[in-house]
């Protein structure tokens, strides 16, 4: 090695550059919402158009309050949207983590 301190910044130049994509509505004409906890996927709807809502107790993983993301997918069909999206992560944290049977329990929390 040659005695200097680890690197701890990577610096990337116009890693945010994208495309303009046409909205949902644009393309399908829907109106369509989502109740997620994720950043990458609000950022998503953001991008696509898709009126993004996340409230305090939504996350990306098995603490999320489930029964929160389904009550604000349901009021946001009642107030007209054509589509709700729900976003639940922690199915995918689990299958990362190696662990089936937390996620078989999650699958079965999501049903009831």
């Amino acid at each position: 090695m040659l005695g200097l301190p680890p690197a701890n910044t990577i610096l990337t130049r116009q890693a945010g550059g994208h495309l303009p994509l046409p909205s949902i509505a644009e393309r399908f004409g829907l109106s369509v919402a989502a109740a997620a906890g994720e950043m990458t996927i609000l950022g998503l709807c953001r991008l696509l158009g898709i009126e993004a809502h996340t409230r305090p107790g939504f996350t990306a993983n098995v603490d999320t309050d489930l029964a929160g993301k389904f009550e604000l997918a349901l009021e946001l069909l009642r107030q007209g949207h054509d589509l709700a999206m729900l976003h639940v992560k922690a199915t995918d944290i689990l299958a990362h983590d190696r662990n089936p049977q937390g996620k078989a329990d999650f699958i079965r929390k999501v049903d009831r």
